[in-house]
């Protein structure tokens, strides 16, 4: 998460990469302070940022999705967010950025069992592969 420890995270490498991939997250309403700053400074680090669901930052448009893409920052798609169990918002942005290939990556917020056996029905019931076929 970029919130106020994590410049000095940063700082001392106190991070689980992804090989050279950072994923990170910001809050879903506002951009923490100096976003771009600090994806800079990841960058200078060694790492490349993965920004984990962008598709459910509310204070995100399609001109700031363009902005970070052309600064080398990659996409990680939260499957749920196609099937709308984020909301609408996140729904079309996520279809959106899908389209636009946007994406480097896809996943899961699978936090407990409850969640890991709605996946399983997902899975079983082919609905994530009917979402992205829908957009063709």
């Amino acid at each position: 998460m970029i919130d106020t420890l994590f410049v000095e995270r940063l700082a001392n490498n106190d991070f689980l990469p992804m090989g050279d991939r950072l994923l990170v997250e910001t809050s879903y309403f506002d951009a923490p302070e100096n976003f771009h700053e600090v994806l800079e400074e990841i960058k200078k680090k060694g790492y490349r940022p993965l920004l984990a669901h962008p598709e459910r930052y509310r204070y995100m448009d399609f001109d700031e999705y363009e902005n970070l893409l052309s600064k080398g920052i990659e996409f990680q798609l939260n499957i749920f967010s196609l099937l709308g169990m984020y909301g609408n918002l996140a729904r079309e942005n996520a279809r959106h950025l899908l389209k636009q290939g946007a994406y480097t990556l896809s996943g899961t917020d699978v936090h407990n069992l409850r969640q890991t056996e709605a996946l399983n029905e997902l899975i079983k019931n082919n609905a994530i592969c009917q979402a992205i076929t829908s957009l063709k």
